[in-house]
């Protein structure tokens, strides 16, 4: 955290001050195919260009990767499951930043990275923000019980009815799809297994289903 505040602090001094430095940055690769959960498919690369216009090939320094804007606002970006800022610099190779395993979990449009230049010393000197970008929901792949029936009587519909989501990779946000669900409308052996279970086809609104009676 005291390194975004230091990045934070110096970019405000080089907004009054931005003739120190000749080096600017590009993004030359954008964030492209984001899913929620899931590392951008299309990772984002920043160059450093010299006072010429040219690549940087000879410098020396770090690229430093923060969220700039999210549909809320309070979206987190993630390296390798990680939020902590130290985990989003990438060192500068042959003039070239190359980023990897970025993440969002939340869906939405309007996302853009801002990716600040450090030199050696990580003190900041130049930043260039993303081109916007989707981040979709990712796959289902776990269905989770988020409310379990409660107690019933034979051939009466449970007092607490479950509720079951669709979950998908980023662990707790689940996501609307379809499934085909078995519905009990008694305990055990109360009634035959015939007239216990029914198939029914349930439409998941915004990731979850809760079953009535």
């Amino acid at each position: 955290m005291a390194t975004f505040v230091h990045a934070c602090v110096l970019l405000f001094l080089l907004s009054l001050f931005p003739s120190i430095h000749s080096q600017t940055l590009t993004v030359s690769t954008q964030p492209a195919l984001a899913i929620g959960g899931e590392p951008f498919v299309t990772q984002p690369v920043v160059q450093i260009i010299d006072g010429s216009g040219n690549l940087a090939g000879s410098y020396s320094g770090y690229v430093y990767a923060t969220l700039q804007a999210s549909p809320s606002g309070f979206e987190e970006l993630y390296y390798l499951g990680s939020t902590t800022n130290l985990d989003n610099i990438v060192p500068v190779v042959n003039g070239i930043a190359s980023f990897s395993e970025l993440t969002l979990n939340e869906a939405g449009s309007g996302y853009t990275l801002r990716f600040i230049g450090l030199d050696s010393t990580l003190n900041a000197f130049a930043y260039v923000d993303s081109s916007a970008f989707i981040n979709t929901i990712g796959d289902a792949y776990k269905i989770a019980i988020a409310t379990y029936p409660g107690s019933a009587s034979g051939g009466a519909a449970f007092k607490t009815q479950p509720k079951v989501e669709l979950q998908v990779r980023s662990a707790a946000h689940a996501a609307p799809r379809r499934l085909a669900a078995t519905r009990n409308a008694a305990p055990c052996s109360t009634h035959p297994i015939s007239h216990i279970s029914q198939q029914t086809r349930i439409n998941i609104a915004r990731g979850e289903r809760v079953h009535s009676a």
